[in-house]
């Protein structure tokens, strides 16, 4: 495909992780660092690039951040991007995360992918097996 690199930083149509993350409408973590590290979401991108999942569970989703990162480096055949978020951290945090991804499938442009969401992991009701579960949970 044309105009899409890979590598280290997976830049996907000339913007790399950091640069979407920058433009996302809801991001509570500006006032810290470490989003920014090269360690983190770069390898989320990596490993979506590598796994290729096609269905992605993130317990703990807090904002989509890494939902984010893991989608745009698996491409365009994940199906379902699904998360369990109590808003421990941020209330409201599951509508961010929701307004997170569709303002990411515009910037890539890529249609979003089906999600399931809920407050809790009781609440869950899974559609089967997932290919990534992520588990990003309560960090005290």
């Amino acid at each position: 495909m044309e105009g899409v690199k890979r590598g280290a930083w997976c830049v996907v149509r000339e913007m790399n992780i950091l640069e979407l993350m920058g433009q996302l409408p809801w991001r509570t973590w500006e006032s810290k660092e470490w989003w920014a590290h090269p360690d983190n979401y770069p390898r989320y991108v990596e490993m979506g690039a590598r796994l290729k999942p096609r269905s992605i569970l993130e317990l703990g989703a807090f904002e989509g951040y890494g939902l984010i990162g893991f989608w745009m480096g698996a491409g365009a055949g994940v199906q379902r991007l699904d998360w369990v978020d109590n808003e421990s951290y941020t209330p409201d945090s599951n509508a961010h995360c929701c307004a997170n991804l569709a303002y990411a499938a515009q910037a890539l442009h890529r249609p979003l992918p089906r999600s399931i969401h809920t407050l809790s992991k009781e609440g869950f009701v899974t559609n089967g097996r997932y290919d990534l579960i992520h588990v990003d949970g309560d960090h005290t």
